[in-house]
């Protein structure tokens, strides 16, 4: 019999170090709070309850009082105990990495392309800088940037072993010039901001240290005028080389057609020098 879920959570969490406490309490979760309720609804386990709470020499509650006693601990157990496992990034979404995935469409890219051109006059020409996309996915949009997009040098950064297998079989069929995939955390890859123009990031379902990391390699690495833009804002505050600057671009996301995300807009003060001490930030 399925389940039912209730007023109560499942928790789901991405992009931790600590990938088996993580499954652990996903699954410590959803057993904790939608087991014992498919459980109950079944005569033979209600026989079995009712066995218990004979047996039970202090007594039992009801079962119901139970079941919402065990949803209500698992919840505290993962918002409390576990605060490093939350995902807190003030976006508009719930984290859910299911249904906030998906590629950026080919519109959205261009759009985003012609939004950060509208004030890069006094940048060096597109083809100097590289592109990096956090988060790459299947990489779709670094073999468009490089592709159609007018760089010659396009990074994208994937943690997930599926999607970049899949990201590395589609660039062997295109064999798109200028494109590099790289497997792992973007915090051990900061070396791809050095020669950065234009950063994409989907950070909708990054933990908030993995933010601060990318705002410190960006703010320390990438050449003056280079701009970020991600769906969520990043931490606050701002390093003192990065300012946000206002922008009206609205992208429509395949998980989310009937509201556009309008997108946060970083760029890299002038005048600020680069830190010569290349060190991953990890937080």
């Amino acid at each position: 019999r399925r389940p039912k879920l209730g007023s109560s959570s499942c928790f789901v969490v991405t992009h931790h170090s600590h990938q088996h406490l993580r499954v652990f309490v996903v699954v410590f979760v959803c057993v904790c709070v939608h087991a014992p309720v498919a459980m109950a609804e079944s005569d033979d386990q209600n026989s079995i309850w009712q066995d218990l709470r004979d047996a039970c020499p202090i007594g039992l509650p009801s079962k119901t009082i139970v079941l919402k006693t065990i949803s209500l601990l698992s919840s505290i157990i993962v918002y409390v105990a576990l605060p490093s496992l939350r995902v807190e990034n003030g976006s508009v979404d719930s984290c859910d990495p299911i249904r906030t995935y998906g590629e950026i469409p080919e519109e959205g890219m261009e759009l985003l392309m012609k939004a950060a051109d509208s004030t890069t006059a006094a940048r060096k020409p597109r083809e100097a800088g590289d592109f990096l996309d956090i988060g790459s996915g299947h990489g779709v949009f670094v073999r468009w940037a490089c592709k159609s997009g007018g760089f010659s040098t396009c990074w994208g950064v994937e943690i997930q072993a599926e999607r970049h297998k899949v990201a590395v079989a589609s660039q062997q069929d295109d064999r798109v010039q200028g494109v590099h995939l790289l497997l792992g955390d973007i915090r051990h890859h900061s070396q791809t901001f050095d020669n950065v123009s234009l950063v994409y990031w989907n950070n909708l379902c990054y933990a908030t240290d993995v933010a601060e990391a990318v705002a410190h390699n960006f703010a320390t690495r990438a050449p003056a005028n280079a701009e970020l833009w991600s769906l969520a804002a990043l931490p606050y505050p701002l390093p003192e080389s990065v300012e946000r600057i206002p922008s009206d671009l609205e992208l429509v996301m395949p998980w989310r057609e009937e509201l556009p995300y309008k997108p946060y807009r970083y760029r890299k003060k002038e005048g600020t020098a680069m830190v010569e001490d290349h060190k991953d930030k990890e937080l």
